[in-house]
């Protein structure tokens, strides 16, 4: 199943049938290439379990539902697949990679998630579709986990028709739009909406996108957000103590959270904030696929793609890939499990302007992202 939103339906229907080809793909993992190997017996290069985001001590101690510890003397299964940063293929974790696995949890290297797959008629428009995701991901944890005063933007209207369309749609049916400018020092434009209806559920819908122009991202945001809007419509709400009652939750029931009245003042950190911008973040170059990639190689970040598109999708003429950037900050819909040792969860607000963070001061809400 997928969905896709659009201003126009041809666009939308192309967006539905790209996402429900990407979920097939993901969840119907190979039987062939996949070796059952200790690291040390791969030939070639592989990506460490350790390389991957990692949960903190109290986060261990407290949870019910935990991957398992990096151990570079366990067997474990792998898929070949490419570095770009390095040009070279790399062995991963199958379970970095492929959804529904017949795997305990508690043998995952991560918390299984969606993150990065991405369908394209080519193979490089299918990787920076993912790539983008990953990126926009990373920008949403830290943004909610540390509930950072990110910029609000205020934009002039009159310089987009297609954004003004979206702005001017949600006014007339009462929907309060807040904008933001969630770039971080990867200097790729992610941009954040909080949309707030006083009087009707979902009273709050959040999400984020990016796109190598920041007026893109703005456009496709707004746009997802009517998508969700209408999927959490029917939602009926949960209550906080029984969402932490049980360990495995749907991202709907995420979203859930958040669609009664007294969820708009949770989002005061972001609306109630000051700072303003009027512009959006600048465009990557025109080659953005390269230009990203090769600004997260200069970070020392590396950009790990798994082709897993099945045969049958391959003769329509779509790619579909996997995009893993283990230095990127991850969201997972499993509140036990949110990576709080992951160094870039602390280092990015710093280099952001936003002083030292500590584990202690990270919101205990649960993500709003559905």
């Amino acid at each position: 199943m997928g969905y896709g939103t659009a201003l126009d339906e041809p666009l939308a229907r192309v967006r539905a049938v790209c996402e429900a080809l990407e979920r097939y793909c993901s969840v119907m993992y190979p039987l062939a290439g996949v070796r059952l190997a200790r690291p040390g017996e791969l030939d070639g290069a592989i990506c460490e379990h350790s390389r991957f985001p990692q949960c903190s001590d109290r986060e261990r101690q407290l949870g019910r539902e935990q991957v398992r510890l990096p151990d570079p003397s366990r067997e474990d299964y792998w898929i070949r697949g490419y570095s770009l940063s390095r040009g070279e293929p790399t062995w991963l974790p199958l379970t970095a990679v492929h959804l529904g696995l017949p795997i305990p949890v508690s043998e995952h290297v991560t918390w299984p998630m969606s993150t990065g797959f991405a369908a394209g008629s080519t193979y490089d428009q299918a990787v920076l579709s993912g790539l983008l995701e990953v990126i926009e991901r990373d920008s949403l944890a830290l943004w909610w986990l540390h509930q950072l005063p990110m910029p609000r933007l205020e934009l002039q209207l009159e310089a987009n028709s297609r954004l003004s369309t979206l702005l001017e749609r949600a006014r007339e049916i009462g929907l309060e739009t807040h904008l933001f400018d969630l770039t971080t020092n990867l200097d790729v434009p992610v941009i954040g909406v909080v949309q707030v209806d006083h009087h009707a559920r979902p009273h709050v819908i959040t999400m984020g996108a990016s796109r190598p122009r920041g007026i893109d991202a703005a456009i496709r945001v707004l746009e997802e957000a009517g998508s969700l809007r209408i999927a959490m419509a029917n939602q009926a709400p949960i209550t906080r103590s029984s969402f932490m009652s049980q360990p495995h939750r749907t991202p709907e029931e995420f979203g859930a959270l958040y669609i009664d009245r007294d969820a708009i003042a949770r989002f005061g950190f972001a609306t109630d904030h000051p700072n303003v911008r009027h512009d959006v973040p600048p465009a990557v170059s025109d080659d953005p696929l390269d230009t990203i990639v090769g600004r997260l190689s200069a970070l020392g970040m590396e950009v790990l793609v798994v082709d897993v598109t099945l045969p049958e999708v391959r003769q329509c003429g779509i790619v579909v890939v996997k995009v893993i950037v283990p230095d990127l900050m991850p969201i997972s819909f499993c509140h036990d499990v949110r990576y709080l040792a992951h160094p870039r969860l602390y280092a990015a607000p710093r280099q952001l302007g936003y002083g030292q963070r500590l584990e202690a001061m990270i919101t205990s809400d649960p993500i709003p992202f559905a």
